[in-house]
């Protein structure tokens, strides 16, 4: 009877399951592969069919007919009694012209009065709209719809091909499938970024994010759930203190295991993230930019501007006139730094108050009156063409205007910069730590850097302090008495495995609070793999001569391999569901961009189907099983791989 019961639970555990699947895939498909199913009921009657080529959609309105019974609560004999409407409402005729109302009349179709069964059963019409997105990128203009005598509602292009928008034929025939899976769409959706518009909405930024998640959790979670599963199973104690203390850990292990993850979340938020708050959170620190320049020095302050390249236009008749690379890109040419361009051509003074130069160097373009700097036409009335001669130089190079503590405002030439991305490094520092002339040691965030004139702040509370760059003392090697606690970092920003610590709301951090979640799950069942091992394979290698660790290493841990890498498995696929730790580390739902290190924000596919999933805007349900099933679709990936390493493993015991 015992077995019999837990067949039918995990029967109807499985068939929950599998319409669960069902309705998933549905769903998921009609947004990731560019299809959808129209169901039209077999009683509905087209009333009217729109084109929208705009939304490339097709708007259907029909009626469709439903039946309801209202039962007679009356005692009086019903013999001779009839149906009829008046007005809005459903009256009840008895033989002796008494009347009473049963129920609304407003679309009723007709009605049926059953005396026997004391009831009346009604049918009405309720009209219906649906709407019919159309998949692939054929031109809609010209297009027509029509309804066939079978039933469905066809669409047909300007080209001549027919495409199946609808069909309510039979019960059987009432599933149509609109358009063919295209894998492009596919491509669109796991390559695209988040959006608010759900046509538009993509899926790479949380995909990569939870590869990133999960590649730092099981790097960190496999090495130390297997080394803990073998030093407490094969290197067990004999000392009677070290034995109680050896249970205690294994009974709370087994504990763990079975702790809610969000308590995880909140280790990681505490450990991880803001690392008990020694080192201040992130928000503590303030950025400053990081220049290396190629002759070895180091320019390191707040950038205020960044200036393009200037050019000089000068010659007789149009004099001297400026101007910027960024404002006029429409310039053919531009001089490199030293060269000079002999340009010709001709200049005319337009209604519009505009010179347009033409010429065969650079190219055509115009000049306003305000970037003329000198010249005699300045003070014309506008003219027509006219030839005019210049020279075509660079004055002053593209350059960042950085205030500094140490020099002041520096210029920074953009050539100079050494890293090759031509990107500007981040230092992100704590406190600034002054001594003045005057004795006074001033400590705080500096708040404002401007013109050699420093303000320092300790906190929001306090009194801010003042003063120029020229009051800070001079140690006895000439430098100025001036250091910085910075964050401590490792390796660079451009480096994908680039550290800083603090290392709040990083895929670091959100990897390592997973491998909480799952590092009880490893050791457990890498504890079981390891009790599996027959032990007469210890007792041979032991007589042998080999050490304790030589027998584990070469007998023990790969006869446990397959049984260990299930364990991983099970706990990976954990892992990639989870949300809730995450979330409390400081994973984001909206982000348009990919991780490129460690430290880098995230997105996770779990908080972005939540996020999909609360939206108000019902197509964003079937955005949400599109991200489900490529979900799915990823975790079967990673088990399939770990599957495969298992069995490339797995050796024979004899």
């Amino acid at each position: 009877m015992f077995l019999y019961t837990c067949l039918a639970f995990t029967s109807v555990s499985v068939l929950c399951l599998g319409v669960l699947l069902l309705s998933i895939f549905l769903n998921g498909t009609k947004h990731l592969f560019d299809f959808q199913i129209t169901v039209l009921p077999h009683s509905a009657n087209l009333v009217d069919s729109r084109l929208d080529t705009a939304k490339r959609q097709v708007k259907l309105s029909f009626v469709e007919e439903r039946a309801r019974t209202v039962g007679i609560e009356t005692d009086r004999d019903l013999t001779g009694a009839s149906v009829a409407a008046l007005g809005a409402d459903l009256l009840l005729r008895f033989a002796d012209g008494s009347e009473e109302r049963i129920a609304t009349a407003e679309r009723l179709v007709r009605s049926e009065l059953d005396i026997e069964a004391r009831r009346v059963r009604l049918t009405y019409s309720v009209p219906r709209e649906e709407t019919v997105g159309l998949p692939g990128n054929d031109p809609l203009e010209g297009a027509t719809l029509k309804e066939t005598p079978a039933g469905r509602v066809v669409l047909t292009y300007p080209d001549g091909k027919e495409q199946v928008v609808a069909s309510r034929e039979s019960a059987a025939g009432r599933v149509t499938m609109l358009g063919d899976p295209s894998l492009g769409s596919v491509g669109e959706f796991i390559g695209g970024s988040p959006s608010v518009d759900p046509q538009k909405a993509g899926f790479e930024s949380p995909l990569v994010g939870t590869i990133w998640l999960l590649c730092v959790c099981a790097i960190a979670a496999v090495p130390i759930g297997i080394g803990t599963a073998v030093f407490l199973e094969e290197f067990k104690p004999t000392n009677r203190g070290l034995i109680v203390l050896h249970r205690v850990v294994a009974t709370n292990i087994r504990n763990l295991a079975g702790v809610p993850s969000v308590v995880y979340g909140l280790i990681g938020l505490t450990v991880f993230a803001r690392m008990f708050g020694l080192l201040g959170t992130p928000l503590d620190y303030q950025s400053f930019e990081e220049y290396k320049l190629s002759d070895g020095t180091r320019v390191v302050g707040i950038t205020t501007d960044i200036q393009s390249d200037v050019y000089t236009l000068e010659g007789p008749f149009i004099g001297e006139s400026r101007l910027e690379r960024t404002a006029y890109e429409e310039i053919a040419r531009f001089p490199d730094s030293d060269e000079v361009i002999e340009v010709t051509g001709t200049v005319e003074f337009t209604d519009d108050y505009e010179f347009r130069f033409a010429t065969e160097q650079i190219g055509s373009f115009t000049l306003s009156p305000f970037d003329i700097l000198s010249g005699e036409m300045i003070e014309e009335e506008p003219f027509a063409p006219r030839p005019f001669q210049a020279t075509f130089r660079l004055e002053g190079q593209a350059r960042y205007v950085v205030e500094t503590v140490r020099n002041g405002r520096v210029f920074v030439p953009r050539e100079m910069i050494r890293d090759a991305e031509q990107d500007i490094d981040k230092v992100r520092i704590r406190n600034h730590i002054f001594e003045l002339k005057d004795g006074r040691r001033v400590v705080g965030k500096i708040p404002q850097l401007s013109d050699g004139t420093i303000t320092v702040r300790k906190d929001l509370r306090s009194e801010p302090v003042t003063f120029s760059v020229d009051d800070i003392a001079e140690r006895p090697n000439g430098k100025l008495a001036y250091s910085t606690k910075n964050m401590i970092t490792i390796l660079d920003e451009d480096h994908p495995l680039h550290i800083r610590l603090p290392m709040g709301a990083s895929v670091l951090a959100g990897g390592l609070t997973l491998m909480l979640v799952i590092l009880p799950v490893v050791i457990i069942a890498s504890q079981e793999a390891l009790r599996a091992v027959p032990d007469t394979l210890r007792q041979g290698a032991l007589a042998l001569g080999a050490s304790k660790w030589q027998m584990v290493r070469t007998m023990t841990l790969p006869s446990a391999i397959p049984g260990i890498l299930t364990g991983c498995i099970l706990a990976m696929s954990r892992a990639i569901g989870e949300a809730a730790p995450i979330l409390i580390i400081g994973g984001v739902t909206f982000v348009t961009f990919t991780p490129d290190n460690l430290m880098s924000g995230f997105a996770a596919m779990p908080l972005q189907i939540y996020d999909w999933l609360r939206q108000p805007d019902m197509e964003f349900q079937q955005v949400a099983a599109s991200g489900i099933i490529v979900l799915m679709t990823v975790l079967l990936a990673f088990n399939a791989v770990a599957i495969i390493i298992r069995q490339k493993l797995q050796k024979p015991l004899n």
